[in-house]
């Protein structure tokens, strides 16, 4: 009886030493660790999980979930997930938990229950902290759907060869270019497109795949399914994605570009056209304008010689004197100047100048002096200033240091 007791207790202090000895080595892993119960309530935690939370182990021995660093959001999935790995469902997480400062952050857990002669004797849980690759998964996911939406959203066609031929995303852009249908375009192999191979851009993608960039256009071409006639640039570019080679396809639809072109090229033919009639209708209308200007002086001329050769003698032998020969002067003047424009313009209704006032511009015109017209008219001095007066106001001449009869002159 007493070898029994003796027997008991040696196997005792070897399963606490055991236990010990295992717990300093969970107390020495630099990993949080954590020893539950199946009653959920902890058993132990080591220093790096108190370090990490923030909870003494104090605080959390014998808690039961849940536990004070579970997330709110994630309360009851949390709580699902520790029944079926206390089952011995054995599933590693990912989990998203709080620090006792309110601060959050990830751990990768692994679990392991303990089961003894068949028996579930406590569940051990390993974290490992993967905040920070959490954090740079955040950012490339960030990055990737930046880059993806900077794709989707690009004026360019834009579409993703691999090393086969295959295409591997093609952009919303470039279906509306191509007028094919999203599958149709996914579907094909750049380097078998029949299309492709009669402009070679087939072996220009090929040639990108093997990182060789490449530029082709302006290309008139028409796609395959669609049927849909375009003018394009392709630009192509190499690039690897997870050690494969690949080809960066850009493609720029110019149609519409190459139309106003072709219709600014047509419109400035047009206009070259209607510059090159204009210059001939000038240099006629110059050549027009100097015959007229010939005529006019020959008219003149003609005018002149008549005057001069047939009317002045006649109003010579008539023999007038004093004021006489003044109304000769003025005949004769008048005479010379016949083919003016000074009457059409003297008479315009615009000036209301009576005829009078008419009569007194042609003699100013003529060089008298107002003693000189009072005479020729038969009216008093004062008169012939009241209606130069007159004629200088409605000639607009009022306020202007201008002399009437240089203004008469040069009308």
């Amino acid at each position: 009886m007493k070898d029994n007791d003796k027997a008991r207790e040696q196997l005792a202090k070897k399963l606490r030493e055991s236990e010990e000895f295992a717990f300093s080595l969970l107390n020495s892993s630099p990993n949080p660790m954590i020893v539950i119960n199946p009653d959920t309530s902890i058993k132990y935690v080591n220093l790096a999980l108190t370090k990490l939370t923030g909870f003494p182990s104090g605080e959390i021995i014998g808690t039961k979930a849940p536990y004070p660093w579970w997330t709110e959001e994630t309360l009851e999935k949390t709580g699902e997930d520790l029944k079926k790995a206390m089952r011995g469902e054995a599933i590693k997480l990912e989990k998203l938990f709080r620090k006792k400062n309110g601060e959050r952050f990830w751990v990768e857990i692994a679990p392991g229950p303990i089961i003894r002669e068949g028996e579930f004797k406590y569940y051990i849980s390993n974290w490992t902290d993967i905040t920070e690759r959490k954090k740079a998964e955040k950012k490339m996911e960030k990055a990737f759907q930046m880059t993806r939406d900077i794709l989707e959203k690009s004026p360019f066609g834009i579409y993703v060869v691999d090393s086969k031929g295959n295409i591997e995303y093609v952009n919303p852009t470039m279906i509306k270019i191509a007028g094919d249908s999203f599958k149709q375009f996914k579907d094909m192999n750049a380097f078998e497109l029949p299309t492709y191979r009669e402009l070679g851009i087939n072996d220009k993608i090929k040639a990108a795949v093997k990182g060789e960039g490449f530029f082709a256009g302006p290309v008139e071409y028409t796609s395959y399914f669609g049927k849909k006639t375009t003018v394009r640039n392709f630009i192509g570019m190499p690039f690897e994605e997870y050690g494969e080679k690949k080809a960066l396809v850009f493609v720029e639809d110019i149609t519409e570009r190459r139309k106003t072109e072709t219709e600014l090229k047509e419109s400035g033919l047009k206009l070259k056209e209607q510059k090159r009639a204009l210059e001939e209708k000038n240099i006629a209308l110059n050549e027009l304008i100097g015959q007229i200007e010939l005529e006019k002086r020959r008219v003149k001329e003609e005018i002149a010689t008549n005057v001069d050769e047939i009317l002045l003698p006649i109003v010579e032998r008539l023999g007038m004197k004093g004021v006489s020969r003044k109304y000769g002067e003025l005949l004769k003047y008048h005479l010379e100047s016949i083919s003016s424009s000074f009457g059409r313009e003297i008479t315009r209704k615009a000036r209301k100048l009576t005829p009078r006032e008419i009569e007194i511009c042609s003699v100013i015109k003529g060089g008298l002096t107002n003693k000189e017209i009072s005479r020729v008219l038969n009216i008093s001095y004062q008169t012939v200033e009241k209606h130069r007066k007159n004629i200088r106001k409605k000639l607009d001449l009022s306020d202007k240091k201008v002399n009437l009869t240089t203004y008469l002159n040069h009308i």
